[in-house]
């Protein structure tokens, strides 16, 4: 539990509660720097406090993207339920769907944010909000390559990129850096994800932003994992759970999850990663995060023993992932690849087959090849199998007669 604050430098921003109750601009300023920088816990005690004292400001979409940003993890359920007030179409104001879907992102609902922000983004452009717009597509992309909008992603970058060039936000080609290193993880180029990262790190020059960090240490690990160096890969996920690590991140380690179970299965890391897992649970509890209660199911059913695994795999495979694409593909692999490990060969070539071709459509190459070629040991083990059968079964009947070959 965190104690009563003390003086702090960011009590200077914030002020006493009683001096900037009303002032919910300054509170969201705030805000974003506690999602953005290693803030201390206490000045994100403060900032809670001093929400609190506003709460006839709930339908107030600055108060809603506040709360989200100071405290994504606990706050997600009455977030969510702040959203919920609202008729998306109905909103004409382009800041206010910028803001919920702010918070939408910050508490991990991926789908949500997109509804919004898609929204935001022609009302602002009739505005001519450039600023907020070069911002809010970088968040519009981070977003799109969760699910596996890739196309999305692509498009929103080049236009967030050009217009922060534009209008000289320093912070936010940094954004756009980490963006695509995400985009080249995903893809399986090593060196570009590699390269940009470097360059999120460089822009950031040395300042705490974890956020950003977070994103560009996430795009390491990830290119790892897809392009097979397991081992590796884990080391650098890893860093992304670990507090006293500069890109350690309370939301953005979400993402993570999934690839650090994969890394961790092949590279004989279960335990340590079960630990990680378990950590997770307390902030998995409901009403959860919708990231990361798909991210949780899979690497449960990844991390699990052979006991429990069919349990596992069975609550994988009932997540929604109506808004998922990505990570529908992923389970559809993962699954594919136990059952024809562990149970039926046969019945493995139907999701792995989905895989394949929703990665394609999304231009997955590495992960649309990895099920093909997992569709393919299927095969061979059922012919395998067949093969057996048949000649256990077309024994010589007689000396010198011999069953087909």
């Amino acid at each position: 539990m965190i104690g009563r604050p003390t003086v702090s430098v960011m009590s200077m921003l914030i002020g006493r509660g009683a001096e900037i109750s009303g002032d919910l601009n300054r509170l969201l300023v705030t805000a974003l720097r506690c999602w953005r920088a290693d803030t201390a816990p206490t000045t994100r005690w403060q900032v809670m406090e001093s929400l609190g004292e506003v709460r006839d400001a709930t339908g107030d979409p600055r108060y809603i993207a506040a709360l989200a940003l100071t405290d994504p993890v606990l706050q997600r359920g009455v977030v969510t339920g702040l959203i919920s007030r609202f008729t998306v179409e109905e909103i004409i104001d382009g800041d206010t769907l910028r803001l919920l879907g702010m918070a939408a992102h910050a508490i991990g609902d991926m789908p949500g944010s997109l509804n919004l922000l898609s929204r935001a983004e022609s009302v602002l452009h009739e505005q001519g909000k450039l600023g907020v717009l070069s911002q809010m597509l970088t968040t519009q992309v981070i977003d799109s390559l969760g699910p596996g909008q890739w196309n999305r992603a692509a498009a929103a970058a080049r236009e967030g990129g050009w217009l922060a060039a534009a209008t000289h936000q320093p912070v936010w080609p940094a954004g756009m850096q980490a963006c695509a290193a995400m985009d080249c993880a995903l893809r399986g180029d090593v060196r570009q994800a590699i390269a940009h990262a470097a360059e999120v790190e460089f822009l950031a020059g040395g300042q705490p932003l974890n956020g950003l960090l977070s994103r560009a240490q996430l795009a390491r690990g990830v290119a790892l994992v897809t392009t097979g160096q397991h081992a590796a890969a884990y080391a650098e996920l890893r860093r992304l759970f670990d507090p006293a690590d500069p890109s350690f991140h309370p939301r953005e380690r979400f993402g993570g999850i999934m690839f650090l179970a994969d890394a961790a299965a092949e590279a004989g890391r279960r335990e340590d990663a079960r630990r990680v897992l378990r950590g997770l649970e307390a902030a998995g509890a409901e009403p959860a995060s919708p990231m990361l209660r798909v991210h949780l199911r899979y690497a449960r059913a990844i991390l699990a023993d052979p006991l429990t695994a069919p349990a596992s795999y069975a609550a994988m495979l009932s997540a929604d992932y109506a808004s998922w694409t990505w990570e529908r593909a992923r389970a559809e692999l993962a699954y594919g690849s136990w059952l024809w490990r562990e149970r039926s060969a046969s019945e493995a070539l139907v999701p792995l087959r989905s895989a394949e071709t929703a990665f394609g459509r999304m231009g997955a190459v590495n992960w649309a090849a990895k099920a093909h070629r997992e569709s393919g040991r299927a095969i061979a083990r059922e012919l395998a199998a067949a093969g057996t059968a048949v000649v256990c079964c077309s024994q010589p009947t007689q000396a010198g007669t011999a069953g087909p070959t």
